[in-house]
């Protein structure tokens, strides 16, 4: 959840990610369906009477929202995982994911710094022998600012039922 900072008028974006997992399994996969949408606004809230011009970057801080543009779905274990996003341009933000043994140690996930345009990707091994479920991750700007998505791994055979 993105909430405005209404003392100081910096951040004026509301955002919200929300998760369902159907109560029922995918016959012969015995996996639940999850569906997850997200959503971000900007709101107009009006003058604050903060001490407004002590704070020179407050028109960059205003874009501080997290955008999911891709992730897995689903990971497969032992394969690539991919999570792109659009954030603040130049700025750095941290990915971290945790499956069921703990959050991940794998090799290229945390900072990283978006390019000019605020795009940014992480792409990591999901391990073999990661456990099919739905896995939580949270990307986390430098300002404190942060996003939590799932997504879903699945072992390779059960990807091959599906095709």
């Amino acid at each position: 959840m993105i909430v405005p900072d209404l003392k100081t008028g910096a951040r004026p974006y509301f955002g919200l990610v929300v998760s369902y997992a159907l109560p029922m399994k995918v016959p012969f996969l015995n996996q639940r369906i999850v569906l997850e949408a997200s959503a971000v606004e900007r709101l107009w809230i009006g003058n604050t009477d903060a001490e407004g011009d002590e704070d020179s970057s407050g028109g960059e801080e205003d874009h501080s929202t997290i955008v999911i543009l891709e992730k897995p779905n689903p990971g497969v274990a032992n394969d690539q995982g991919r999570i792109r996003v659009k954030i603040p341009p130049n700025a750095s933000a941290s990915l971290s994911i945790f499956y069921k043994s703990g959050q991940s140690t794998a090799k290229y996930l945390g900072w990283k710094q978006a390019d000019k345009n605020g795009y940014l990707e992480w792409e990591w091994k999901i391990g073999v022998n990661t456990t099919p479920g739905t896995w939580p991750f949270v990307i986390q700007l430098e300002d404190g600012t942060s996003l939590e998505a799932t997504f879903t791994v699945v072992k390779r055979n059960q990807v091959k039922e599906v095709k």
